[in-house]
């Protein structure tokens, strides 16, 4: 069970990698440029098979006004609820 923290623009092909990896138990935690993938129709989205949040101050700040309804904005508090309901933590730049 891991809580994969992606930070990697769109056009990167971490996020990519990162599909080919999560299982049952992890979720992921857009940050950053990342958080462009949460918006409405991202086919990223649909191939990806476990929960999904996104930090919502990054998500003000790079425009994503209504977020995809597969993810969850969480604040910092909710940021560290993840990390502790997790056995390991992944940065994925």
């Amino acid at each position: 069970m891991s809580l994969h923290c992606l930070y990697a623009g769109v056009d990167s092909p971490t996020a990519q990698r990162l599909l080919s990896v999560v299982g049952d138990g992890d979720v992921v935690l857009l940050l950053g440029e990342a958080v462009v993938l949460a918006r409405r129709g991202e086919s990223w989205l649909q191939d990806l098979p476990v929960p999904a949040y996104a930090l919502a101050e990054d998500l003000t700040a790079y425009g994503v006004v209504e977020p995809d309804p597969r993810v969850s904005a969480v604040d910092y508090a909710g940021w560290l609820s993840l990390a502790e309901t997790q056995t390991n933590q992944c940065l994925w730049r």
